[in-house]
């Protein structure tokens, strides 16, 4: 796992790129993510409406705000105001920030940023209390750690056809994408 020193010559180097990049939120090993001010919340369709994963995204509401309210029960997916790239020889693994796993929520997240990825990082949150939480653009949530990658590459995520989040830029929410296999 790479430390901070590391982390600083692989930005360097080209192989790491996070923009904007503020020294403040490099750790020891990790760097710290910040929310972004846009998010998604899931808009309830009322029982017995089932959701062909296959087929469809479940209905979703994106909104923009520099205060972020996530209902008691309610999921909504955020991303990073960083936009992250990893190339070669490297690979991002995420967390959450400690502080952030400790509050009454579920974090649902890709723990793995494949090399050759570039773009925002997104993750789930679902509010399990029975009060609201306010979150607010810029708090920092997660971090990424990085590691080196053992063997041959084959092929990068931004190569591989079936990836289907690339280059976002944090124009948009990225949100639930139905597999392209299943698009026929």
């Amino acid at each position: 796992m790479l430390t901070s020193i590391a982390i600083r010559k692989a930005m360097k180097q080209g192989t790491i790129v996070i923009t904007p990049f503020n020294n403040n939120q490099l750790g020891p090993n990790s760097y710290d993510l910040e929310l972004h001010e846009h998010y998604v919340v899931y808009r309830s369709l009322g029982l017995g409406r089932i959701i062909d994963s296959t087929k469809e995204a479940p209905p979703h509401m994106e909104i923009t705000s520099k205060l972020i309210i996530l209902h008691s029960k309610q999921t909504m997916i955020v991303m990073t105001k960083e936009v992250v790239t990893v190339k070669q020889p490297w690979v991002g693994i995420l967390s959450p920030r400690s502080g952030f796993a400790r509050l009454p929520i579920t974090i649902s997240y890709s723990t793995l940023v494949d090399t050759g990825y570039s773009g925002v990082l997104g993750c789930q949150i679902t509010n399990h209390a029975g009060y609201d939480l306010i979150f607010r653009a810029g708090q920092r949530f997660m971090q990424i750690m990085f590691i080196r990658m053992e063997g041959v590459l084959q092929i990068t995520y931004q190569e591989r056809k079936s990836s289907k989040y690339l280059h976002n830029d944090g124009s948009h929410v990225p949100i639930y994408k139905v597999d392209k296999e299943w698009l026929k």
